[in-house]
This record gives C-alpha cells, sequence and structure tokens, in this order.
C-alpha cells in the first residue's frame, strides 16, 4: 500500500498544483504536423513530436521555435 507522501515524491507528478500541459504530435516534421506543433509550443505546452523519417526528425529537432 502506497502513502500519500510517497506519491507527491513520484516522478509521474507535478511538483506543483499547477500541472504542465503536453502535446504528442504524430507527423510534425512537416505540413499541418509540424504548424500544429510550433502553435502548441507557443502555448506553453511541451510538445512531443514525431515524424516516420530519420532526416525529417533531425530537421525538426533544429527547427528554432519547437
Amino acid at each position: 500500500m502506497t502513502s500519500t507522501s510517497s506519491l507527491s515524491s513520484s516522478p509521474m507528478r507535478a511538483p506543483s498544483s499547477r500541472r504542465a500541459k503536453v502535446a504528442i504530435v504524430t507527423g510534425a516534421s512537416s505540413g499541418i504536423g509540424l504548424e500544429l506543433a510550433k502553435k502548441l509550443f507557443a502555448s506553453a505546452y511541451r510538445v512531443v513530436a514525431n515524424s516516420r523519417k530519420l532526416m525529417s526528425a533531425e530537421t525538426l529537432r533544429a527547427t528554432d521555435n519547437l
């Protein structure tokens, strides 16, 4: 049985009462997916971006506003 004190120190929980917003965007290396990832990032979301091709993912990583 887990006590509430150990839950508060769990890495899965936010340290403050305000929770971080996370968005998972597939196809984020180009087109609509890229634009959506940029908008979410600008709106203070933590963005997890996905790409099918390694070269596209490298380009995505180099994007200034992501």
